[in-house]
């Protein structure tokens, strides 16, 4: 049984939905994912936080160009805004002089703030031996089930397909078109998108390629009880960057994560039992309430490329092999704007206007430059 498209995209992630939906009307696409359901992996495990500080430069620029855009994201589509509560990140640092606060100040989107300041906002916090803060006022909630779910519903409206149970075990280019292996089917495209996250190596593997270096690195979420006697609703995330672990309130709980990057082989990641203590550990030394138990934990792969900037083009070594990977730990809260950059470069489409407007540099993304 073979089936046609113009365009597969392997994995079925924020990747491939969101850029799945900015393409359906342009092309015949499926999406193929190799779970029974989508976005199984790093993008149903995220910390859910809009961050314009955070990520490579490629990807803070696109985070900060994707603001406009989640607020005007397609209402038929887009049932509830995918940003949320303005939530605010504080960062704490042991020294004035800190680089990662520097660094951050230098994004011209993070203010300092007083230490009575970070305590008004957080009241539990202890802030001995703690000597300066940042306060990034723009960082919000996003809601990711909304996010994803929009982004199927926009793909699907537009006549786009959806494969689940669909690994692919095989990739060969014949005269003018992939074909595409799976155990139930071979499905024939003209474009290969290799959106497979921790996987996309051995995806370009299976096609012939080299890979470019992808970096899956695990990283923890846990939840514990929040302090008894505080509204916590409106609390911003908040982080040390010194003995790195960061809080944020989650669904009337406490969110923490000990900010781990475990390099590791794609696998479905899980919590390891000394990353939860650690991060409980450094917790506890940060506040003035006492944690009494983890109710929840988990991993997910944060996949970053060689040089942690994403990965988007055609791959020089191969006709209609187009990477959409690498997006690190901020696929989700730069996907409008990236998906819509690599729509332009899937398709060889004159640079929409935002893009055109800003310092993007394209070649900063491309696959050629690990060729």
């Amino acid at each position: 049984m073979t089936a046609t498209f113009d365009v597969a995209i392997i994995g079925g992630g924020i990747a491939g939905l969101s850029l799945g939906a900015h393409l359906c009307d342009a092309a015949k696409v499926v999406v193929l994912e190799r779970e029974s359901h989508l976005a199984f992996h790093t993008s149903g495990r995220s910390a859910a936080i809009y961050i314009p500080s955070y990520g490579s430069p490629t990807g803070k620029l696109l985070t900060q160009l994707s603001g406009d855009l989640f607020e005007n994201l397609p209402d038929e589509f887009f049932s509830s805004p995918a940003l949320t509560r303005n939530r605010g990140v504080i960062c704490l640092a042991r020294s004035k002089d800190d680089p990662h606060l520097k660094e951050m100040l230098d994004t011209n989107v993070v203010k300092p703030i007083t230490m009575e300041d970070v305590l008004s906002r957080v009241p539990i916090l202890n802030l001995d031996g703690y000597e300066a803060a940042t306060f990034e006022e723009l960082a919000k909630d996003i809601d990711v089930d909304a996010l994803l779910s929009g982004f199927r519903r926009q793909f699907l409206a537009g006549g786009g397909t959806i494969m689940t149970d669909r690994e692919v075990t095989g990739l060969h280019r014949g005269n003018d078109a992939w074909s595409i292996t799976t155990a139930a089917e071979t499905i024939e495209s003209a474009i290969v998108v290799n959106a497979a996250g921790a996987w996309a190596d051995q995806v370009a593997g299976l096609a012939g390629l080299a890979p470019v270096g992808m970096r899956p690195l695990k990283r923890t979420g846990i939840i514990v009880p929040p302090p008894e006697g505080h509204d916590i609703a409106m609390w911003p995330t908040v982080y040390d960057v010194a003995a790195p672990v960061y809080f944020k309130p989650d669904a009337g709980r406490i969110m923490l994560s000990p900010a781990d990057e475990t390099l590791c082989d794609p696998h479905d990641a899980f919590s390891d039992d000394m990353d939860v203590a650690v991060a409980v550990d450094r917790l506890q030394s940060m506040v003035t309430y006492q944690i009494t138990r983890v109710e929840h934990s988990w991993a997910g792969l944060r996949t970053f490329s060689a040089d942690d900037e994403p990965v988007a083009g055609y791959d020089p070594g191969a006709d209609g092999f187009f990477w959409f990977a690498g997006q690190g730990g901020f696929g989700i809260q730069m996907s409008p704007a990236y998906a819509r950059l690599a729509r332009t470069l899937l398709l060889r489409e004159t640079m929409p206007e935002f893009l055109a407007a800003s310092p993007l540099q394209v070649d900063n993304i491309l696959p050629d430059r690990f060729r």
